[in-house]
């Protein structure tokens, strides 16, 4: 959930639930690319409906919200969805790759080249996202594939983890693992 955000747990336990049930109701190891993308954005966009409604539905609740990253593997590729500054991080061949773009201001600002990679890490909106999982009605979400192959590994992980440690480090914990790779 979003940090220092009404509820934010529960923002982010129901989206886990909402997702993850969709996923184990409808997914199978021979659904097409179409279904995958189609079933990524429809169960995205029913836990957003489901956090925004339970927002509404109690006072203590007002504001929640989560950022989201959902991964999906099959048959060699990764279709990724995700929405606010939840990253996924792809390492293959000894080099790891942020595939997901976070949705931020300070994002904005690198983009619009207004701000530097390292002014960023320490600006004071660093951690104002510009899109979340149930604060509106509507979210828009990012999609991206790639290929993996045998002995790649997919992180996924929220800006707890990037907070604290740099893409060094997230390469040299992720070169030396016990993770689980395709």
């Amino acid at each position: 959930g979003m940090g220092g955000m009404a509820a934010g747990n529960i923002a982010s336990s129901t989206a886990v639930e909402v997702i993850s049930g969709s996923f184990e109701n409808n997914l199978s190891p021979k659904s097409s690319a179409s279904v995958v993308r189609n079933l990524l954005k429809s169960s995205i966009e029913s836990a957003n409906a489901r956090v925004h409604n339970m927002a509404f539905e109690k006072e203590e609740y007002r504001g929640m919200g989560t950022t989201v990253v959902a991964v999906v593997v099959i048959k060699g590729v990764a279709y990724i969805a995700h929405a606010g500054d939840s990253r996924m991080y792809f390492y293959s061949n000894n080099q790891l790759t942020q595939i997901t773009t976070d949705h931020s201001v300070v994002q904005t600002l690198i983009e619009k080249g207004q701000l530097t990679e390292q002014e960023a890490k320490n600006h004071p909106n660093k951690n104002v996202i510009t899109r979340a999982l149930g604060v509106n009605s509507y979210i828009d979400i990012d999609f991206e594939e790639i290929e993996v192959s045998q002995g790649d590994s997919l992180l996924l992980c929220t800006d707890g983890l990037t907070n604290c440690i740099d893409d060094e480090l997230i390469k040299l914990a992720t070169s030396d693992n016990d993770f689980p790779t395709l």
